[in-house]
Parts: C-alpha cells; structure tokens; sequence
C-alpha cells in the first residue's frame, strides 16, 4: 500500500488516551483525548487535529502529515499548545510498507544545544497509535508521549 492510501486508513473521528511523561515532575500524566482527521490538498497531507487535557487544563494540537508519493518520504509539521512554542517543529522522515510514520526533528532548548524530537505514526482501520520521544544532545532517547485512538463507529 503506498504512502496516500496508508493517509487515508487515518481519515475520520478517534477516540482514545493521551500519556504524557512530564519531565518536570518526571509522573506519567494521562488524559482522555479526541483525534480528527482530514485530508488536505487532494490527498497529499492529512491534518490531524487533537485535544487533551494537562491537569485539568485544555490543550489542543494539529499534525500536517505529508507524503511524497512513489517515495517513502514522509514529513510533518507539529504544534501542540503545551508542547510546542509558536514556531512549532518541522518533522522529516520515511513511512515504510506497512505505514508507519517515523518522523525526526529538532527543537531550540531554554539553555544549551537542540534536543530532538521522534514521532512514530502507526495507523490501522481501527487502531492508531503515536509515539514520541524527547531526544537529548547526546542522543538518548525517552519517552514523551503515547496516544492510543480506535475509530469511532
């Protein structure tokens, strides 16, 4: 299946839970969240618009995921109200023969280098799961966030 049709297995309503690893408090953080998707440009990008909620208090993000078809180029731009400052992060990557995602970019830190950031995107007709990972100027990588969604009926 190529990169578009894998696009379209995302489309339509989600329902599912947010887990956020709060590095400031280094707690697990989990939150009901609900996931759209739409397909934009004819096909070539999805938009991904989600909420969520960090102690009570409403966020709200969007994902533009782009393929390049007859590639396996995939990218993404990601803003998240919690996650992201107003110039949100750029995202660059491949999807593989079973669709999933692997996205790589980086963000400014307060102080010091660039830390990275990694969303992995596995879609299925009932299931979609993201993953992503914090990334240090070393290398490490831990866990940020997972979302698990089922397709509403």
């Amino acid at each position: 299946m190529n990169g578009l049709k894998w696009m379209q297995v995302l489309l339509g309503n989600w329902t599912g839970r947010i887990r956020l690893q709060d590095p400031a408090s280094d707690l697990l953080g989990e939150s009901a969240s609900n996931l759209c998707v739409s397909l934009k440009s004819d096909g070539p990008f999805a938009l991904m618009n989600y909420t969520w909620s960090h102690h009570q208090s409403p966020q709200k993000g969007t994902i533009l995921l782009g393929v390049q078809e007859g590639t396996k180029k995939a990218s993404a731009f990601w803003l998240d109200s919690f996650h992201t400052d107003d110039r949100g992060i750029t995202l660059l990557g491949s999807i593989d023969g079973k669709g999933i995602f692997d996205l790589l970019g980086s963000y400014k830190a307060s102080t010091g280098p660039n830390w990275g950031w990694r969303t992995i995107i596995t879609p299925g007709p009932k299931h979609l799961r993201l993953v992503s990972f914090n990334i240090s100027p070393t290398g490490t990588e831990d866990l940020a966030i997972e979302s698990d969604y089922w397709k509403d009926q």
